[in-house]
């Protein structure tokens, strides 16, 4: 039986990415979606991985959508926690949701974070988005680094957070 991995926020952008990549790797996927119900729908056709709706800031929809999942896939072996980029690049406190998923598949956890995406042509914010492009010129580099991997028995949100705060450093 193949595994499950799970992508917040796996239907666009970086999220599909990662949940094509984890699908062609044999995993059953599961992409979570907050609000686009038809780019949603429109990669589900595309890629046949099944999709998710819930917010991931709430704590019980995040409970009900792990269960749905765990019930319609299996255990979740994999969780890309992608969704949640904010509109100014800071980091928010990291919540203990990953321990609930280690109590329940112990493994190892790689800490991992984006950089380059603040001050290029794809940072959120308002204003006219070219003006944003050439605070760090017209072709900002975008890097997404990956740690080395943390013990399930190691494993808290503090100590996740510090890892990928280390990764990122001043380059948001």
């Amino acid at each position: 039986m193949a595994r499950v991995a799970l992508v917040t926020g796996g239907t666009r952008g970086i999220g599909a990415a990662i949940s094509k990549a984890l699908k062609a790797a044999g995993y059953n996927v599961a992409a979570s979606y907050a609000g686009n119900d038809a780019a949603a729908e429109k990669f589900k056709a595309e890629n046949g991985i099944p999709v998710y709706k819930w917010d991931v800031a709430s704590f019980d929809a995040c409970a009900a959508g792990v269960k749905k999942v765990e019930t319609e896939l299996g255990p979740i072996d994999v969780l890309v926690n992608n969704a949640g980029i904010t509109r100014d690049g800071t980091v928010q406190e990291f919540k203990g949701g990953i321990m609930k998923i280690l109590e329940r598949s112990p493994v190892q956890v790689f800490p991992m974070a984006l950089r380059g995406l603040w001050g290029s042509l794809l940072t959120r914010g308002k204003g006219n988005p070219f003006h944003r492009a050439f605070q760090r010129g017209p072709f900002s580099k975008l890097e997404i680094v990956v740690g080395e991997p943390i013990a399930a028995s190691d494993v808290t949100p503090q100590l996740l957070q510090e890892r990928v705060n280390a990764l990122r450093g001043e380059w948001k």
